[in-house]
């Protein structure tokens, strides 16, 4: 598995709130039952990212330790919603190639 390390604090806040509100969003659209729910993502990317988080400390009474983490993104959240979304569409960015 590729590693992708990018973003920070924010990123897991954003993921967060895409997860909740498809949560709601598909709860809410699955009582329509002629309704087709969609997902699109054009920055998907592998669909997890790794980071680093600090553990312990004074007040957790523990050395202070890096822990390394993956963690899932937008797109990987958004297939594993429950209700289910009907399609998803994923697209991620090519890096150019050196000549």
């Amino acid at each position: 598995m590729v590693e992708h390390r990018y973003g920070g604090l924010w990123t897991e806040i954003k993921t967060e709130a895409v997860e909740y509100y498809l949560k709601c969003f598909t709860a809410a659209l699955s009582k329509v039952p002629s309704f087709r729910l969609w997902y699109i993502d054009a920055f998907a990317g592998t669909g997890t990212r790794t980071a680093d988080r600090e553990t312990g400390g004074l007040l957790d009474g523990k050395p202070i330790e890096i822990v390394t983490e993956t963690l899932d993104g937008s797109a990987k959240r958004a297939l594993n919603v429950v209700p289910p979304l009907h399609r998803a569409g994923l697209r991620t960015m090519r890096r150019a190639r050196e000549p």
